[in-house]
């Protein structure tokens, strides 16, 4: 739903206010139902993938990117910003979440349990801008474990790999190299000095 709430924003900034009732009506609906039932089972957060077709499979995608959409925003979109993303980023923690290899990373949804580079960046990324946005030491720290684990899925030759344990170069696009670029970007927007840090 987050995209179909960024997708309104930016035709009602473009003056079609045809479109104030529908988001409006989604936004109502996400306050009221989808945010709340993360702090119970999330099932307002599943049907994310194309490629898998269980009604229930939750996805750690959509309330990490609706955290996102209200940390840009904050209490211009929504003066609960604060709790509504503390539930999201805690419904992911304890869903979506697993150690490897010592650190906790992300992994997608319910039928899939890899740490792709796409939901691990995103992750990492949208800890990073919470972590920011509450000042919090402890969850920045956390952000960056997640994205030097992402790090790792670049072999010794400088080639994107979507996954750290893929032998071969490349992949899905968006675990590889395209979700994984931008989610660095808005980490290193958050947290600058980690640019410096070795």
């Amino acid at each position: 739903m987050t995209y179909i709430l960024r997708l309104y924003d930016a035709l009602l900034a473009r003056g079609y206010g045809e479109f104030a009732a529908p988001r409006r009506s989604l936004w109502t609906w996400i306050v009221r139902h989808q945010i709340p039932s993360a702090g119970v089972d999330g099932g307002l957060f599943a049907q994310f993938f194309e490629d898998h077709d269980t009604p229930t499979n939750r996805s750690a995608w959509a309330p990490l990117n609706l955290a996102r959409y209200l940390l840009e925003g904050r209490e211009s979109l929504d003066p609960e910003w604060r709790a509504h993303c503390a539930m999201l980023i805690d419904f992911v923690r304890r869903n979506f979440t697993h150690v490897e290899i010592g650190v906790t990373v992300c992994h997608e949804q319910d039928e899939d349990k890899q740490a792709w580079g796409g939901i691990n960046s995103t992750y990492g990324a949208v800890l990073a801008l919470y972590a920011q946005a509450i000042g919090s030491a402890t969850v920045a720290g956390d952000a960056r474990q997640a994205l030097d684990y992402t790090l790792y899925s670049i072999d010794e030759q400088g080639r994107p790999r979507d996954l750290p344990q893929s032998a071969a170069a490349g992949g899905w696009q968006q675990d590889a190299h395209t979700d994984v670029i931008h989610n660095y970007v808005d980490a290193l927007r958050a947290f600058p000095d980690w640019m410096d840090s070795t």
